[in-house]
């Protein structure tokens, strides 16, 4: 038998494999999954990317700052289409950046993936 958490694991690697997160677990709040693992669930997209960039009013040097990631991976990563590509650590710091200065990611919801800010407390 699996624990738990080791079930979580296993389940949320299938999910990783053949696109689909299971319909039993919460796959951005659970605790037991890695960073690489929440952030690979959600697909966030180069576009999405490249978006929060624009929203934000950042370069890619800005990104680069914020993240601790080089520029020419920043722009490497941003030439492709699709899901965020690069190594796990590399679209954990990207993504915290971006979360991090206020970004929120939009899952696909019938009306398509996108970003927004944050509001700010006044």
């Amino acid at each position: 038998m699996l624990g738990t958490a080791r079930l979580r694991r296993h389940q949320a690697s299938a999910a990783l494999l053949f696109g689909a997160a299971p319909d039993n677990i919460n796959i951005r709040s659970d605790p037991d999954l890695s960073q690489y693992q929440k952030y690979q669930v959600r697909m966030i997209s180069i576009r999405q990317v490249k978006a929060a960039r624009a929203l934000l009013g950042w370069s890619q040097d800005d990104l680069a700052r914020s993240s601790s990631v080089s520029k020419p991976t920043i722009a490497r990563l941003e030439t492709g289409e699709g899901a965020l590509g690069g190594y796990a650590d590399t679209r954990d710091k990207i993504l915290a950046a971006l979360e991090a200065a206020g970004v929120i990611f939009i899952e696909e919801n019938g009306e398509g993936p996108g970003v927004r800010l944050r509001k700010v407390a006044e």
